[in-house]
C-alpha cells in the first residue's frame, strides 16, 4: 500500500505543472464561488426571469386594454361579467357546457 503511495506521489511530482493546472482547473471550474458552473446556473435563472418578464408584460398590455374597454361603458362591464364571471341578468338562463376528457368517458 505504501508503495502504491509513494509511487503515485513520485508521478504526481514528476507531472506537478499538468497536476497543478487540473487543481486550478477542479477550483476555478466547480469550487469556486463564480465557478463556471454557477455562471452557468445563474445566467439560465436569468434568462427565465426574462422570459416571466416577457409574459407579465404581455399581460400588462391586454389588462390594460382591458381596462379601457370596461372604462369605456357600461356594455363592457356587462359583456366582462358574462364573459369572465358568467353572470347573467334575471329573465336569462345560461348553460356552461363542458367537454370530458376521453379517459373519463371510457371510465364511466
Amino acid at each position: 500500500m505504501a508503495n502504491r503511495i509513494t509511487r503515485f506521489w513520485k508521478y504526481i511530482w514528476r507531472h506537478r505543472y499538468i497536476s497543478t493546472l487540473v487543481v486550478f482547473l477542479l477550483i476555478i471550474g466547480l469550487l469556486d464561488p463564480n465557478s463556471w458552473l454557477f455562471r452557468y446556473q445563474v445566467r439560465a435563472h436569468n434568462d427565465e426571469l426574462r422570459d416571466a418578464i416577457t409574459v407579465l408584460e404581455q399581460q400588462c398590455t391586454n389588462d390594460s386594454i382591458a381596462l379601457a374597454k370596461l372604462a369605456s361603458g357600461q356594455e363592457a362591464v356587462e359583456d366582462m361579467a358574462r364573459v369572465k364571471l358568467f353572470l347573467r341578468s334575471s329573465d336569462e338562463d345560461v348553460y356552461i357546457i363542458t367537454e370530458a376528457d376521453s379517459l373519463q368517458d371510457e371510465e364511466l
